[in-house]
């Protein structure tokens, strides 16, 4: 009987000829208890895997094929592989030991959703050179450490039968790639719950994200970034920062970066303080990658992930040390000076992995995570970060930027960007006007006024290059009804913004932000209440009849996952900042500036910075719902200028009008 194969087959095109011829002699093997996986790359936060293996005889292994002919490679060492023509590529074994790490996680955090005391199997890992044959390979490349390395990969003799597979796999046991070997009970065919890790890896639509219209959104901002992304080709070494509002396409540009150096050939770490851009990142990076990226290599992780993945049992600690805590609770200096210490070390995390480093969110970012990404980034890698002043929100070490970045910032290319890469002109104004001018509402006309007066001369510009605000890319407000209609009202609401992004092709394109309940500070009970668990009712009840995904991502425990396309997605103000979408709706904007206030003593932000970044979002159109009882003073100032705006706007119009 021929093996299990739980995927499709790798197809005949360009750039991935290899995987398919391994994929047709693995799948003429005799033994039904073999078990395949091909191209796992359909779930995020494993990444691309080229082949999993299961036999209940010999485990599981995580495998990297290589599909290059003997005479293709110039030079193969234990940190370097390079081909013919002097071109760099990503080290297998060092794309397999990122693929280990990756899968642990996911499995661990895939088990405990499923039932907590799962297992996650003990994973070995190898590389597959199907073009080659072992002894070439030795005579080839005869140093002694290579010869041992040999020993624990697949080469083409070892794929004529299941015999021979079955044998070489089983001397990994003892020669293992990477890690430990495995335990004895593994060797007896008990290998955790494989039942749990066929659903856990199975190729479900639940990580299916390919989408033709959010795509199409999605580039209609990319244009202009990969035309400055292309100022920085490699290999050539730079250290740039890109400086500006939001919608000046920070995060985008970045993105447009890793793409080209990863499509040719580098290994790009990408690195932001908010695991729900960390996730979303991963979806557009999964949107726009093109299938010349081949050699290459994009990890994206938020900061504590970045931890995690390096250490599993590491936990930030989130407040003052006290006798009571754990002893194991650590601050993230403390834990990134252990792991730089064990680098040199046989068991500690390798250093100078990355070509290019890429780092969003720079102004909220610790100390800790700039130690570290200096020892991962190799001496020659490229550095590309943003900075957002205004926009930071946490401040863990009362400095901002951190120690690092202030000096890296001093020696870095500056680029400022003043060209809005998100459409909607309305928006920007009223967020920009809010970070400068709030409370000051006479202050804010002026402001708004003598931006409204555009001139040709640049010196005369204003701090984006935008045209005057346009109806079909507009800021709105709409007050929600009151008492049993409140429900229809929030439908009718999500319901039109639907409906707005279909008739204009927006890929589905939807953020839905709600504010945190404002609890009393002496007893814990709620005094006043979120539209969240409305707008999750309403949610659920526009599915049962419209084909819709809903992702929550106020639930904590969802906000690593990444989205498919089309999906709505629900989030607090807090945790908006690096996201956008095509329509954003805003509700609970008074709670915010409640929580705000509450928290003035803190080190967290100014209600300004929060409405800033809340108000930026949209790429088309961000609509405020506000409570029909409402009075708050950041509700009431928005109102407020929203009519300044319209009025300021005709008037400008009749001017130019009248002087024509």
């Amino acid at each position: 009987m021929t093996p299990v194969i739980h995927t499709n087959l790798p197809t005949k095109e360009q750039g991935h000829y290899s995987e398919f011829q391994l994929a047709k002699t693995l799948e003429t093997l005799i033994d039904d208890q073999l078990e395949l996986w091909f191209n796992v790359n359909y779930i995020a936060p494993i990444g691309d895997c080229d082949l999993i293996i299961f036999h209940p005889d010999l485990g599981v292994y995580l495998c990297e094929n290589k599909g290059m002919k003997l005479e293709e490679i110039e030079i193969y060492d234990l940190t370097r592989l390079i081909l013919a023509g002097n071109k760099p590529r990503q080290h297998p074994v060092s794309q397999i030991r990122d693929v280990q790490i990756r899968t642990k996680i996911y499995l661990t955090q895939f088990n405990k959703k499923v039932r907590r005391d799962a297992r996650v199997p003990f994973l070995q890992t190898t590389v597959i050179w199907s073009n080659i044959n072992r002894s070439d390979w030795i005579s080839r490349f005869n140093s002694e450490q290579i010869r041992i390395q040999a020993k624990s990969m697949i080469f083409k003799d070892d794929l004529v039968s299941m015999r021979s597979l079955h044998a070489r796999l089983k001397v990994l046991w003892d020669s293992p790639l990477l890690g430990k070997a495995p335990l004895e009970h593994t060797r007896q065919g008990k290998h955790g719950d494989i039942e749990i890790f066929r659903e856990a890896i199975a190729p479900t639509h639940d990580f299916e994200i390919k989408n033709d219209s959010l795509g199409n959104e999605l580039k209609r901002s990319v244009y202009e970034s990969k035309e400055l992304a292309n100022n920085y080709p490699p290999p050539k070494k730079y250290n740039v920062s890109f400086e500006g509002p939001p919608g000046t396409g920070k995060s985008t540009i970045l993105r447009e970066i890793g793409l080209l150096h990863a499509s040719s050939g580098g290994s790009v770490l990408h690195v932001c303080y908010n695991k729900v851009l960390a996730a979303d990142q991963r979806r557009e990076y999964k949107l726009l990658m093109k299938k010349e990226i081949e050699h290459g290599v994009i990890d994206v992780f938020d900061e504590w992930e970045l931890y995690k993945s390096i250490h599993s049992k590491w936990e930030p600690l989130r407040k003052a040390t006290t006798s009571n805590s754990p002893k194991e609770y650590k601050f993230a200096i403390e834990h990134v000076q252990e792991i730089i210490e064990l680098m040199d070390t046989p068991d500690g995390f390798p250093k100078n992995r990355y070509d290019t480093i890429l780092i969003d969110e720079s102004q909220d970012l610790s100390e800790a995570i700039f130690l570290l990404l200096d020892k991962l980034a190799r001496p020659t890698a490229s550095w590309f970060i943003s900075y957002g002043r205004g926009q930071e929100i946490w401040s863990f070490n009362k400095e901002n930027p951190a120690p690092w970045l202030q000096n890296w910032l001093e020696s870095a290319e500056k680029k400022q960007l003043r060209r809005s890469f998100r459409n909607s002109t309305r928006a920007f104004l009223m967020a920009q006007n809010f970070w400068e001018n709030y409370p000051d509402i006479e202050k804010s006309s002026g402001w708004i006024e003598s931006k409204l007066k555009l001139q040709s001369d640049k010196q005369d510009a204003w701090e984006l290059d935008l045209a005057l605000p346009k109806d079909t890319n507009d800021f709105k407000i709409t007050r929600l009804s009151g008492g049993e209609n409140r429900k229809n009202s929030i439908k009718s609401v999500i319901l039109g913004a639907i409906e707005d992004t279909r008739l204009a092709d927006r890929g589905m394109d939807i953020l839905i932000s709600v504010g945190s309940e404002i609890k009393s500070s002496k007893n814990s009970s709620v005094i006043q209440s979120s539209s969240y668990s409305e707008i999750l009712e309403v949610l659920s009840e526009i599915t049962e009849t419209i084909n819709i995904d809903v992702l929550d991502l106020v639930d904590v425990n969802n906000r690593r996952l990444t989205p498919k396309a089309g999906t709505i997605r629900v989030v607090r103000h807090q945790n908006i900042r690096g996201i956008s979408a095509s329509h954003v709706i805003l509700f609970d904007l008074d709670l915010l500036e409640i929580w705000s206030q509450q928290l003035q003593d803190t080190l967290k932000a100014p209600i300004q910075n929060y409405g800033y970044i809340a108000l930026s979002r949209s790429r088309a159109s961000t609509l405020v719902a506000i409570r029909n009882d409402s009075d708050s003073n950041i509700e009431t100032y928005i109102e407020k200028t929203l009519t300044i705006v319209r009025q300021k706007f005709l008037e400008n119009s009749v001017a130019t009008s009248t002087i024509q």
